[in-house]
């Protein structure tokens, strides 16, 4: 019992650690995690992947920069806020989306911080080095929850019928 438990805890950490933020060579922000599901062709997760798009985005034919249902490929440009102190900033992204018969890689990356108490207020995530730290913590935070979001998503609708 104690060493399935162990085992199940290495797996939960090993990828949540894939999902954390790091610098790339370039010194931008990103983050990446890939998930397996088994047996599932690539043109069902495809289309289960653009379904929680459609549902967790506004605006969606404004933010997709690109579909491609042969490549397997979906690329967002899109926004999610984050709450730091007493402020609260949006954080816009691009997230990008690749599928594989049983697989999904998903990419966040180009985070540009606005802030909506201050007017006019845009930079990189990369230039706001006197709160990086809380910055960090609640992007990955916000990152974790929709990658997480997302796979349960997909695994709950793939599992049901649609025999209404």
């Amino acid at each position: 019992m104690k060493k399935s438990v162990l085992i199940l805890f290495i797996l939960i950490s090993t990828n949540a650690f894939t999902q954390e933020l790091k610098l790339d060579d370039n010194n931008k922000y990103s983050a990446q995690g890939v998930e397996q599901f088994n047996l599932m062709k690539k043109d069902l997760l495809f289309e289960k992947g653009q379904e929680w798009i459609n549902l967790n985005y506004k605006s969606v034919k404004d933010i997709i920069q690109l579909t491609d249902k042969a490549q397997g490929k979906i690329i967002v440009r899109g926004s999610f806020s984050i709450v730091v102190g007493i402020y609260t900033y949006i954080i816009i992204h691009t997230l990008t989306i690749d599928f594989k018969d049983e697989k999904m890689r998903y990419t966040y990356s180009n985070f540009t911080v606005d802030n909506l108490n201050l007017q006019g207020y845009d930079s990189a995530l990369e230039n706001n080095r006197w709160y990086n730290k809380k910055f960090i913590r609640k992007t990955n935070e916000k990152i974790q929850k929709n990658a997480s979001d997302l796979i349960s998503y997909i695994n709950r609708n793939l599992s049901k019928k649609d025999d209404w």
